[in-house]
């Protein structure tokens, strides 16, 4: 009996935290190619009082699961008094075959605690894939070295000659950018475009590129997110260019002027682009359409009754 009592206050810092806090791990994908990025998140949910010791890292986590980059540890939800914890982390194996990411212990405790507790994710299985290669296919001769067919010499005369003309129209703008400070300004009125207009312009304006066509499916949707980022710059007047995409959810979500009926797919946008812009992902043309069909419809359902908006600019006379 007393080595029962012994167990139980031993066990008891644990579960104290266990039941106030949590901890979880997950990836955005079991199987992958070798060399493929994977996106490894951890979770940690505490309540105020409670300190939590991140976990660290090399830049491995096992043998074989390389870390190839950490990003920040954000705040990304506040429930009563709860906060909620999140760092994303872009990981690689590169041998084939079965690995398992390993339980990631978190360190938990307050100002009179002596004694952290110790919490622990579950462990993650992957797999991965060797490339295909088909044996019965004749082994190809080595490519032979490509030839140069220029050398320095003749390439210098070129270099010289093309920043002496830069040089010459750098200094022409100045020269005619300081006449044209001398003359006498006029005043023009200038009707300043309202942000859903700017955003429907800038928007159609990608819907015409055709660049999913063309395979520029990384700048697609690089140019997607700045176009709705911009507009929630202006729209809201929050920093939304330099916010992650749970920021930019926890802001608008606290927004009394943002439509909750957007929120699922405003996600769903911002997370697809960053699959594509951090973690290399190829969506299909369908996911990337229907991207775009999401940004119309927020910034048609967001936008503010079109009124007269005037400003008096100063422009010198060209």
């Amino acid at each position: 009996r007393s080595l029962l009592i012994s167990a139980v206050f031993t066990c008891s810092p644990a579960l104290i935290y266990s039941q106030s806090s949590m901890v979880k791990s997950s990836v955005n994908t079991f199987s992958v190619q070798i060399g493929d990025y994977i996106i490894l998140t951890l979770d940690a949910t505490t309540d105020k009082s409670t300190h939590i010791d991140w976990p660290e890292f090399t830049d491995t986590i096992t043998k074989n699961i390389k870390i190839l980059k950490r990003e920040r540890i954000d705040t990304i939800k506040k429930e009563q008094n709860k906060t909620v914890y999140r760092q994303h982390n872009i990981i690689s194996i590169y041998d084939s075959g079965s690995f398992i990411i390993p339980p990631i212990s978190f360190s938990f405790h307050s100002g009179d605690d002596t004694t952290p507790a110790v919490l622990y994710t579950e462990a993650i299985p992957l797999e991965v894939l060797a490339p295909k290669v088909n044996l019965q296919k004749d082994i190809l001769d080595i490519n032979p070295n490509m030839l140069s067919f220029y050398t320095w010499k003749e390439i210098l005369p070129w270099v010289l000659f093309i920043i002496l003309i830069s040089i010459i129209i750098w200094l022409w703008f100045r020269y005619k950018k300081y006449i044209h400070r001398k003359e006498k300004p006029y005043t023009k009125v200038v009707a300043k475009k309202p942000p859903h207009i700017k955003a429907l312009e800038r928007l159609e304006s990608l819907s015409k590129a055709k660049l999913l066509q063309k395979g520029m499916i990384k700048e697609y949707h690089t140019e997607l997110t700045d176009i709705i980022r911009t507009y929630f710059e202006e729209r809201y007047a929050f920093n939304a260019l330099e916010m992650t995409t749970d920021e930019i959810m926890y802001f608008l979500t606290d927004n009394p002027e943002w439509e909750a009926s957007l929120t699922e797919e405003l996600k769903e946008m911002l997370d697809l682009a960053d699959l594509v812009k951090f973690a290399k992902a190829f969506p299909g043309e369908d996911q990337s359409n229907r991207s775009i069909k999401i940004a119309f419809r927020i910034v048609n359902e967001t936008s503010l009754p079109e009124k007269t908006n005037e400003t008096t600019v100063k422009e010198d006379i060209a």
